[in-house]
C-alpha cells in the first residue's frame, strides 16, 4: 500500500498533465480557428477571381479557374489534417 504522500505527488502529476492537455487543446482550437478563416478568406478570393475570369472570358480555360478553387478547398483540408495530427501526438506524449 503506497503513502498518502505518495498518491498526493502522483494525483499532482496528473493534474498537472490534464492542465498541460487542456492549454494544448485550447491552443489548437485558436490555430485551427486562424487557420479556417484564412482559408475561408483565401477560398473568397479565389471564388471573385474565378468569377471574374469566367464573366471576362468564354474560352475554355474555365474549368481551370474552378479547379483551382477545388485545389485550394483540399489544401485546407490537408492543412487541418496535418496541424491536428500534430498536436494529437503531442497530446498521446502526456497521456503516458
Amino acid at each position: 500500500m503506497r503513502s498518502s504522500t505518495s498518491q498526493n505527488s502522483e494525483l499532482k502529476f496528473r493534474l498537472q498533465a490534464m492542465e498541460q492537455q487542456a492549454q494544448l487543446r485550447d491552443a489548437l482550437n485558436e490555430a485551427l480557428t486562424a487557420e479556417v478563416q484564412r482559408l475561408k478568406i483565401a477560398t473568397a478570393e479565389l471564388s471573385a477571381d474565378a468569377s471574374k475570369f469566367q464573366q471576362s472570358s468564354q474560352s475554355s480555360d474555365v474549368p481551370v479557374a474552378a479547379t483551382a478553387i477545388q485545389s485550394a478547398k483540399h489544401a485546407s483540408v490537408a492543412t487541418a489534417a496535418i496541424i491536428s495530427g500534430t498536436t494529437t501526438r503531442q497530446l498521446c506524449i502526456f497521456k503516458a
